[in-house]
């Protein structure tokens, strides 16, 4: 999806503060509302890759990549949730950064119905559409080839070259940065960016200045929900490169301190996500935006789970007795290895996406291979990294010839209509 993006000037800023806050006892300040979060640190983990989305061409690159600490801290005022260990300077997004999930065609329906959403909510024709954090592209083109309208994506991870050009939509490959304020457009995207950018509140400000100067009608933003993470102890879903953490709650009174108007908030993709649109300039919002996701911050995010449910899973590897493959090469997966010792027991990592394949699992060194690759290893077990893509992923193990046990991290309710 898209990527991470955070200006000059605001890296600077945060890599300053970083290192104010690293040399001093005490003194975390809450990104968001800046209040005092002395001594609130809920969850910690040593040793992860500072990177989980560039690809190694080696097992040696892959092992010598970089590896950092992670503390995250919960603000008691705003419920943000931020590890004050990050360094942005640590993070790169040239040659190699591979983001996109496009290749899988149940995230590929999730992104069509989302773009036919946003074309029946903002009815864009002959309009523009600018996006923050645009990855490769494909959901600003998708959006803009139905929608008829024009895009701006803004990336530095985006790779000229990779699909064929469109008159509809141009891309930059560069920062979204404060001299882009005086820009037209009358909609703005951004997903899967804010929980990248260290100084959040800083960030968005900056958005609202763009939206108040460039005519901007209204914004949609999606983060993936911390209190989804909690609930399933989804250890896997916490990475170095994860600024933040946000509620619903959190994510709202962010926007709304920075200088927009909430007017919805919706789950998204099996509940994974938190979706907000919002309007530049100050006022009430919708308080439904509030109430839906309103509730006591402590009885709705217990970070203890993430580590039971570690505990839980490092027990079922030592427990294996024959070699497993993962299915997912993504931040899920390298999160997973570093946080377990898989002490040779997966031997692979499977992912659809063919600008994975051939490469190796940053920090750990598995071989990434295509799904037609498993007929040689006929793996006993497969653990799927996201339980969105299981049915999937079943089809295709079948379609191989192949049986082998299928277990997934996490839990997905397929009943519930808001998960689209």
């Amino acid at each position: 999806m898209s990527s991470r993006l955070q200006s000059s000037e605001m890296a600077d800023q945060n890599q300053r503060s970083e290192h104010n806050k690293e040399s001093a006892s005490t003194g975390f300040r809450c990104p968001s509302c800046g209040a005092s979060c002395d001594d609130r640190i809920v969850y910690s983990q040593a040793n992860l890759p500072v990177h989980s989305c560039l690809q190694p061409k080696s097992v040696k690159a892959a092992l010598s990549i970089e590896r950092r600490g992670l503390e995250l801290v919960e603000c008691v005022e705003c419920g943000l949730v931020f590890n004050h260990r990050f360094d942005p300077s640590t993070q790169r997004f040239d040659g190699g950064y591979e983001e996109t999930q496009a290749y899988s065609p149940t995230f590929s329906c999730f992104s069509d119905q989302l773009a036919n959403d946003l074309i029946e909510r903002w009815q864009p024709q002959g309009k523009t559409i600018i996006e923050i954090g645009c990855g490769k592209g494909d959901f600003l083109e998708t959006l803009c080839r139905s929608g008829k309208c024009r895009g701006i994506g803004i990336d530095p991870a985006y790779e000229p070259g990779r699909r064929p050009p469109s008159s509809a939509v141009e891309f930059e490959q560069r920062l979204f940065s404060g001299s882009d304020i005086g820009r037209r457009a009358d909609f703005l995207i951004c997903r899967h960016t804010l929980e990248h950018i260290g100084p959040v509140h800083e960030f968005l400000e900056l958005v609202a200045r763009f939206c108040r100067a460039g005519g901007i009608q209204e914004v949609f933003f999606d983060v993936p929900d911390a209190g989804r993470i909690t609930d399933e102890g989804a250890f896997w879903d916490v990475y170095y490169e994860h600024a933040n953490y946000f509620t619903g709650d959190s994510l709202v009174q962010s926007f709304e301190r920075a200088g927009f108007a909430v007017i919805e908030t919706q789950r998204k993709f099996y509940g994974q996500y938190l979706g907000l649109y919002a309007r530049p300039g100050k006022g009430a919002g919708n308080v439904a935006a509030y109430q839906e996701f309103a509730t006591e911050f402590e009885a709705d995010t217990d970070w203890q789970r993430l580590e039971l449910e570690r505990e839980h899973w490092q027990a079922r590897l030592d427990k294996s007795q024959k070699p497993v493959v993962i299915w997912g090469a993504g931040s899920k997966g390298v999160s997973f290895l570093s946080a377990t010792n898989f002490r040779g027991k997966v031997v692979a990592a499977v992912d659809i996406n063919p600008h994975r394949q051939g490469k190796f699992m940053p920090g750990s060194g598995q071989p990434i291979i295509a799904p037609s690759e498993l007929r040689q290893l006929q793996p006993s077990k497969v653990i799927v990294m996201n339980p969105a893509y299981v049915t999937e992923i079943s089809s295709e193990l079948e379609r191989l010839g192949l049986s082998p046990d299928i277990e997934s991290l996490g839990v997905v309710d397929r009943a519930d209509n808001r998960s689209l």
